[in-house]
């Protein structure tokens, strides 16, 4: 882990929060599934109407910090000229894979024991068509959704097992793919060949059905790219963005409107931003303590995401009768203690397993880059 020092200690917390307000969220969800949750067709418990669900404001913030980091790094190693697609996709890729492949095999593994007499808040489907499919980030497409109500083929389900919030994962590996083809087309003034034009289509009809969340990574995206003018407005500037966004956005939070709402979602990008701009340089006077303590939450982020929710599965699954605050408490104790330890299993190779790969790919001598702090559901991006 790089020192707390050289790291930005708001993006370290926001990365963090975001990563508790999902956690937060699904244990509300299931310790009081009577009163924030509903029976639906399927006989399975689903959202309530009109109520706020804090989880889907934790995924808003990780797709802000994945569009501002994930273009700040990327700008930064497009000035050596060696840097282009390969790399740029190399790295993404393993960032997204190197967690989320073992986590998938141990859902479908842990599925196939604790959950063989079904469960009553997740649909159990751990065909092989579907595990390929998450494999492959096609979960949530909406082509493929698409061609699956029309054909009904294992390949394009939407998730596997109880591993609910993988949809947000495949949506972050397009954007991903369409960023980095525009970006280097952009910055390097080079045609996009057939394939990457169709990669690129594909990965737009990704978006078209979660609108709000690809605005809040554009923003992000857009802060990033304009990043040495924003500095000159001033902080008491930013602070004046930072208030009228987040006005906007409680508004509308207040009025019911979903967080995934593009208004919303917006608004929340750029008062997380500007709110950026206005205590970029807090770490310098926050003990080293809590800044590590920070950036520590912030690291094992990604992994918590990949296996709260599975686990709180498993734990209800084991006494249905569970419910209430003492409950809630330990379902978001133990995903924390579990996060940190698939993180410290799994996750914190990936800068070891991006070199090896990159020194197989590449016949170039490699200089390894800093390695960045990019959030992902990965929403981490490094």
């Amino acid at each position: 882990m790089p020192p707390a020092s050289d790291r930005s200690a708001y993006l370290d917390v926001a990365r963090g929060v975001s990563a508790q307000l999902v956690v937060v969220g699904h244990a509300l969800n299931l310790a009081f599934a009577g009163t924030l949750m509903e029976p639906t067709a399927s006989g399975l418990w689903g959202p309530r109407s009109g109520v706020f669900y804090v989880a889907e404001l934790g995924v808003v913030v990780f797709f802000v910090l994945s569009g501002f980091l994930v273009t700040l790094t990327t700008r930064r190693k497009l000035t050596r000229p060696t840097y282009g697609l390969r790399e740029y996709v190399v790295e993404r890729a393993v960032r997204i894979f190197v967690p989320f492949v073992p986590a998938l095999a141990l859902i479908v593994a842990a599925d196939s024991v604790l959950l063989r007499s079904g469960s009553e808040f997740v649909h159990v489907d751990l065909r092989p068509g579907t595990v390929v499919s998450n494999l492959a980030m096609l979960q949530g497409n909406m082509v493929t959704a698409r061609l699956a109500s029309a054909t009904d083929a294992d390949l394009l389900r939407f998730k596997v097992g109880s591993a609910d919030p993988f949809w947000s994962v495949a949506l972050e590996w397009w954007l991903y793919l369409a960023f980095g083809l525009v970006a280097l087309a952009v910055l390097r003034k080079r045609a996009l060949g057939v394939l990457s034009w169709l990669v690129l289509i594909f990965a737009t009809l990704t978006f078209l059905e979660r609108a709000g969340l690809v605005v809040a990574w554009m923003v992000g995206m857009g802060y990033a790219w304009s990043d040495a003018r924003l500095v000159t407005l001033g902080r008491a500037t930013h602070l004046g963005i930072a208030v009228g966004g987040l006005a906007v956005a409680v508004t509308l939070l207040s009025a019911g409107t979903s967080p995934y709402h593009w208004l919303v979602a917006g608004a929340l990008a750029v008062a997380l931003l500007s709110g950026y701009h206005v205590a970029r340089h807090a770490a310098r006077s926050a003990p080293s303590a809590v800044l590590r303590s920070a950036a520590f939450v912030a690291d094992y982020s990604y992994s918590l995401y990949l296996v709260h929710f599975s686990l709180m599965i498993y734990l209800l699954a084991r006494g249905p009768e569970l419910g209430g605050w003492s409950t809630f408490v330990s379902l978001v104790l133990l995903a924390n203690v579990a996060g940190a330890g698939f993180w410290w299993l799994f996750e914190r190779h990936h800068v070891a397993v991006r070199r090896f790969v990159m020194a197989r790919v590449d016949r170039r001598p490699l200089v390894p880059p800093p390695d960045p702090v990019v959030p992902t559901l990965v929403p981490d991006a490094s």
